[in-house]
């Protein structure tokens, strides 16, 4: 996914290359730093959100109980710290989390979970 997030900031930047100057050189790579956990996270909560793992929060709880204390340390544990977070985040999320009036996220929220119940 990190790859992804390079990708498109590369992309981004050459579109903002050829907006500010037509006779611009197009960049053979981004100025900018290479994605980090700060760029990752925000896009994971979106992908987790919107996957509907069904029991996910169970699933997740169970993981961390049983996986190896061994394995947090490498890229399972990475991974499961992100899913945690995900879901710690999307737990406890509040109108202003996103910046957004109480009465329209309230609507929002609403709507996401009609659209939810089959």
């Amino acid at each position: 996914m990190f790859r992804l997030l390079n990708l498109s900031r590369l992309k981004r930047d050459i579109a903002d290359t050829h907006q500010s100057s037509s006779d611009a050189p197009v960049p053979h790579h981004s100025n900018s730093s290479p994605a980090g956990a700060d760029d990752f996270l925000p896009l994971f909560i979106w992908v987790v959100l919107r996957a509907q793992v069904p029991q996910l929060f169970s699933n997740c709880e169970f993981i961390h109980a049983f996986l190896s204390p061994a394995r947090l340390m490498g890229k399972a544990g990475y991974c499961l710290i992100n899913l945690e977070s995900a879901i710690a985040f999307l737990t406890h999320i509040t109108p202003e989390y996103v910046s957004m009036d109480a009465l329209e996220f309230e609507r929002k929220w609403q709507e996401a979970e009609d659209a939810l119940v089959p």
